[in-house]
């Protein structure tokens, strides 16, 4: 299975970009040679040319399936969601960094070319790959969002605005909690509440498929910012076992 990933905005500094798809004008050959050139002359690309930058916010997702273009770019704290870690991402340029060594790190151009979706342009970017959140579900003064969910990713991207509790249900599912704003949070069992986690700013949870129903609840004196990730449900799993 191919690599998935995307990246959540958790903080940034000043002005922040994300590089993602291809612009209008990039073609397969122009973009070959301008990194092969890159690499042999230690000469910098004008990256701009062929890989759309777009401006970065807090709380933006950017959804990046197998094919497609991408780098975090500079001055960005990014939560990277993915799947199948324990694969690799072809790298075709590397904006010219040496490795410990003092070599120009390595890239894998001709493994890279084969598998870029040249279809990925601008429009079709703008269209399918950035986060527009939808309002899933509302709690008392509590909300759950939709940021990401495609057919082509295995996993899905909620956004939860906690200002007291949340009830919800892993549903045999596993689920991932990251805490992206506020002080600290406790997930309880509902069905045993001796059974809880506390976990603070820039900390992750995972909760098993067999936890069942939990409650969340904000334990710092402003509203917080939990990312829930999981599995979508349009995805057959059964594949991990072959």
């Amino acid at each position: 299975m191919e690599q998935q990933e995307s990246y959540y905005i958790m903080e940034k500094q000043g002005t922040s970009h994300v590089y993602l798809g291809l612009t209008d004008t990039c073609t397969e050959e122009n973009f070959y040679q301008a990194v092969k050139s890159a690499q042999e002359t230690a000469i910098p690309i004008p990256l701009k040319d062929y890989v759309n930058e777009f401006e970065a916010e807090k709380g933006d997702l950017f959804l990046i399936p197998t094919g497609t273009m991408h780098a975090s770019g500079k001055n960005n704290l990014v939560i990277e969601i993915s799947s199948t870690t324990w694969w690799f991402t072809f790298k075709i340029y590397d904006f010219l960094r040496k490795g410990m060594d003092g070599k120009p790190r390595p890239i894998n151009i001709d493994h890279a070319f084969p598998n870029i979706d040249f279809y990925k342009k601008t429009a079709w970017v703008q269209e399918n790959l950035i986060a527009k959140p939808v309002l899933l579900q509302s709690q008392g003064r509590n909300e759950m969002v939709e940021l990401g969910q495609r057919e082509d990713l295995l996993f899905y991207v909620h956004r939860l605005h906690l200002t007291d509790k949340w009830e919800d249900h892993t549903d045999h599912q596993m689920v991932m909690f990251n805490l992206v704003e506020g002080e600290k949070v406790r997930i309880i069992s509902c069905d045993n509440e001796s059974v809880s986690v506390e976990f603070r700013y820039a900390e992750s949870y995972i909760l098993p498929a067999a936890f069942g129903a939990y409650r969340v609840e904000n334990l710092g004196s402003q509203p917080c910012t939990l990312i829930k990730t999981g599995v979508s449900k349009s995805w057959d799993v059964s594949f991990l076992e072959d």
